[in-house]
């Protein structure tokens, strides 16, 4: 069965013991956002859980280990929600025979990136009514309204359209980033749960770390519309453009440092452990997700468009502004 992650609230009720999860899409952080709503449901609703992650390699070839975590009584909890994560676009025949069998007292959830329409993996999971599947898709920015219009009412402030609008066009598009910045928010607002602009722009001062972070996540991804949508934010708080490109080669740089110690021998947590000024949040994040999916190249030559560009801007006439925004949405294309 398929439904997308838009209504997954509507799908929750029916995540009893026993079901079998596949979670899939471009988006990771919306990927990741389904999870963490699932595993704690279960938890919330279900009673304790353990979860136990797996990655789809071990399990993918020797089903008799996925059976075997499936099955295993745990020393504190007999229910468990198990996670295989990092899972392919394929499954075998003899995966596929043993998920019926999987222990009824469990909850099992199959994690991947995005899946070719046809894969087998989205195959097996969509076409059968024992399983459930769940598209996660980037949402657009009535959706992101709608989830901060919840959002807010759930910690019980009070917004009207313009500043839902305004928060929706701020923060980034990631729905748990979202959850923390509206608690940040009703927390800042102590008793009183009316939110105005004024409001909202008091609490992001720090508005152009986060609006650089996203431009980053949106230039890495290669989305045209969340570079516009990064760029809306920087001139929406305007941010100077040597600010910009400034940011952008600290970030590449930072990239380079790290492929380059991996090269070296190191793991992804001890490069990124190395990096002085050390890194946090959504920017350790960004350089992790570059330095898999970008090659060396890619990374110089970006780094090369990035101090050609401040050469110009520090001599040119024209409109500084513009020539950065031209130049962001070429490497948005490049990258």
């Amino acid at each position: 069965m398929l439904i997308y992650a838009k209504n997954i609230e509507s799908i929750l009720s029916k995540l009893t013991k026993g079901v079998v999860v596949f979670l899939y899409g471009p988006d990771e952080d919306m990927v990741q956002y389904c999870l963490v709503r699932i595993v704690n449901y279960v938890i919330d609703k279900l009673g304790d859980h353990e979860k136990v992650f797996l990655e789809y390699s071990e399990i993918k070839t020797d089903p008799s280990l996925f059976m075997q975590n499936c099955n295993s009584v745990t020393l504190f909890n007999v229910n468990k929600v198990l996670v295989v994560d990092h899972c392919g676009s394929s499954i075998t025949k003899e995966l596929t025979a043993a998920l019926p069998h999987a222990n009824k007292n469990n909850l099992t959830v199959f994690v991947s990136g995005d899946c070719p329409k046809h894969s087998s993996m989205r195959s097996v999971f969509e076409l059968s009514q024992d399983y459930i599947a769940i598209a996660c898709y980037k949402p657009d920015f009535e959706q992101t309204v709608g989830f901060i219009r919840k959002t807010c009412s759930k910690y019980g402030l009070n917004a009207n359209n313009q500043v839902l609008n305004t928060l929706a066009h701020i923060m980034p598009s990631s729905y748990m980033a979202i959850e923390q910045e509206i608690e940040k928010l009703s927390i800042y607002k102590n008793e009183d749960r009316n939110i105005a602009n004024q409001d909202v722009i008091a609490l992001y001062d720090n508005v152009s770390d986060m609006s650089i972070d996203d431009l980053c996540s949106a230039i890495i991804s290669q989305d045209a519309n969340l570079v516009v949508r990064a760029i809306n934010r920087i001139e929406y708080h305007d941010i100077n453009f040597m600010l910009i490109i400034r940011s952008l080669l600290n970030f590449l740089l930072k990239v380079a440092y790290i492929k380059q110690f991996i090269d070296d021998g190191m793991s992804m947590a001890s490069a990124i452990a190395k990096l002085q000024p050390p890194v946090f949040f959504r920017q350790k994040d960004n350089i992790i997700i570059a330095a898999k999916s970008l090659t060396f190249e890619q990374v110089y030559n970006t780094i090369k468009v990035m101090n050609d560009l401040e050469i110009i801007v520090k001599t040119t006439k024209l409109d500084k502004m513009l020539l950065v925004k031209q130049a962001l949405f070429a490497l948005c294309v490049a990258v």
